[in-house]
C-alpha cells in the first residue's frame, strides 16, 4: 500500500489480472447459462441464479478494479439484485400487474440514476440542451409515443396493467439515451463500455418486446426474451469485472468538433 492508502502498481496488477480472469470466465459461464435455460425451457434455479451472480460480481469488480466513480457501479449492482428479487417472485407465480412491477420498475429506476451519475463522471460537464441530446432525446419521446397509441396493451385492461406496460419501455430508453449520450463523448472506448452498452440494448430490447401485441402474448419461457433478460445480467456483471470499468471513456485531445469513432 502507498503512504496514500491506495494499492501499490503490483499489487493493482495482480487485482486487474484476476478481475479480466473472471469477466472472462463470467461471460463464458453466461453464455453456457443462457443456452441452457433455453433448452430446458426456462429454468427457475438457473435464471435466478444469473441474476444473483451478477449482483455479486458487480461489487466484486468495485473491490477489485476500484474505479474513482464506484458509487454508480454499487447502484448497477443493487438494481440487478432488485430485477432478481423480482425474477424470484415472478418465477414463483405472482402475476402481473402486482407488487413485483413496483421492484422491477424500482430496478429500473436505481439503474438509470446510477447510469445518469456514471455517464456525468464520464462525459463531463456537457449543457442538458446541447444539440448532442437531440437525438436521444427524440428517441425517447418518439417511440414512446408509437407505444403508446400503437400498443393494444395500452387499450385495453386494468389502468395498473396500462400503466405497467408503457412504463418499462420508457424507462428503458431513458436508459438508452443516457447510454447514447456516452458515444458523443470524445475518445477510445473500452471493453467494458461496449459490455455496459450492450446489456442495456438486450434489456431495452427484451422489456419491449413483453409490451407488443406480436410478442407479449407469445412469450414463453427459455425463449428470446428470457435470452435478452438474461444476457443483460451477464453484460452488465462483465463490465463490471473488466479491469476497464475504471476508465469506460478515454478522452483525446479536442482537434476540433469532430465526432468520435
Amino acid at each position: 500500500m502507498t503512504p496514500s492508502g491506495e494499492p501499490t502498481p503490483a499489487l493493482s496488477c495482480r487485482y486487474g489480472s484476476v478481475a479480466s480472469t473472471a469477466a472472462r470466465a463470467y461471460l463464458c459461464f453466461g453464455v453456457v447459462a443462457v443456452v441452457l435455460n433455453s433448452e430446458f425451457g426456462g429454468n427457475n434455479a438457473l435464471y435466478d441464479g444469473i441474476g444473483l451472480s451478477s449482483f455479486g460480481l458487480i461489487l466484486a469488480g468495485v473491490a477489485l478494479n476500484r474505479p474513482a466513480a464506484w458509487r454508480p457501479w454499487v447502484g448497477i449492482a443493487v438494481s440487478q439484485l432488485l430485477f432478481s428479487i423480482g425474477d424470484i417472485a415472478f418465477g414463483s407465480g405472482v402475476a402481473s400487474p402486482s407488487p413485483v412491477d413496483a421492484v422491477y420498475l424500482g430496478g429500473d429506476l436505481v439503474l438509470i440514476a446510477s447510469m445518469a451519475w456514471l455517464v456525468a463522471s464520464i462525459g463531463g460537464n456537457r449543457d442538458l440542451g446541447s444539440p448532442l441530446d437531440a437525438p436521444p432525446l427524440t428517441l425517447v419521446v418518439g417511440v414512446s409515443g408509437w407505444a403508446l397509441f400503437a400498443s393494444s396493451s395500452m387499450t385495453t385492461g386494468s389502468i395498473g396493467a396500462r400503466v405497467v406496460a408503457i412504463a418499462y419501455p420508457v424507462a428503458d430508453l431513458v436508459l438508452l439515451a443516457m447510454v447514447v449520450r456516452l458515444v458523443f463523448v470524445r475518445g477510445s472506448r473500452s471493453l467494458s463500455y461496449w459490455s455496459l452498452l450492450a446489456g442495456v440494448v438486450v434489456l431495452f430490447l427484451s422489456d419491449a418486446g413483453y409490451v407488443m401485441p406480436a410478442t407479449s402474448d407469445s412469450y414463453r419461457p427459455g425463449g428470446l426474451l428470457d435470452v435478452g433478460w438474461l444476457a443483460s445480467y451477464v453484460f452488465f456483471g462483465t463490465a463490471a469485472l473488466l479491469p476497464s470499468m475504471d476508465r469506460l471513456v478515454r478522452p483525446r485531445a479536442k482537434h476540433g468538433p469532430s465526432l468520435p469513432m
